[in-house]
């Protein structure tokens, strides 16, 4: 039984990329919520003048007219009294880690998510700010060693002081699991086998586009 549209969670989902918005409306709507789409801010304040009343707004930073930066000090002005305690999610491709957290404080967001955001993440981070949960994300670490036992001591490491750990063994399994995981940290055994050593592997991680910080880790004493 399909449940009634009026008992639905209401999402207003704000971004200018048009297959970026379709792809978060599905997700919402599987998710059994009924989604709104706004291709700018400026859309998005008329849809809250249209609509009675919605549970969350997700909302892209970079968008014409009026952007994500404008539109959400706009909801937390008190010239938008009415929508101020409405919880806002913030998506974005350009900024991860350190810089989302101060982000999301200065625009007054309850959450962030980098893009590209594995769905179940969306899901869950949706879920817990309609509970009323302000959301707090792990910093991402990902350990790239072949050598088994020292990749699993590093990452038990990190996995006790509450990092959200991802491992490779290898630079083809490496750059893959960079793109699905989009870690704020590398820790990177410079001598890789293969083709793809640690040397190429930091010019692939170190690209302008990327906000990460790698750290090499090496067996050879030699300082070059």
């Amino acid at each position: 039984m399909k449940t009634d549209d009026a008992n639905k969670k209401t999402i207003l989902i704000v971004d200018d990329d048009p297959v970026q918005l379709q792809i978060l409306i599905k997700t919402m709507e599987k998710s059994g919520y009924k989604a709104i789409g706004c291709m700018d801010g400026e859309e998005a304040l008329k849809k809250l003048k249209e609509v009675r009343t919605v549970d969350l707004i997700i909302t892209d930073l970079y968008m014409p007219k009026i952007d994500g930066w404008k539109l959400c000090r706009l909801l937390r002005s008190q010239e938008f009294a009415q929508y101020n305690k409405i919880p806002i999610l913030v998506i974005s491709a350009t900024f991860s880690g350190s810089d989302a957290e101060e982000i999301t404080r200065e625009l007054g967001a309850n959450g962030f998510l980098a893009v590209p955001y594995n769905p179940d993440e969306l899901r869950s981070t949706v879920h817990n700010l309609l509970l009323g949960k302000t959301d707090k994300k792990k910093s991402r670490v990902l350990i790239v060693d072949d050598d088994d036992g020292l990749r699993e001591t590093i990452s038990d490491g990190f996995k006790e002081y509450g990092y959200e750990v991802f491992e490779a063994a290898d630079g083809k399994q490496a750059r893959s699991m960079f793109e699905q995981s989009r870690p704020e940290i590398i820790i990177l055994d410079y001598h890789l086998p293969g083709q793809e050593d640690g040397s190429h592997l930091i010019e692939v991680f170190k690209k302008p586009q990327n906000q990460v910080a790698v750290i090499a880790i090496t067996g050879d004493p030699d300082p070059d």
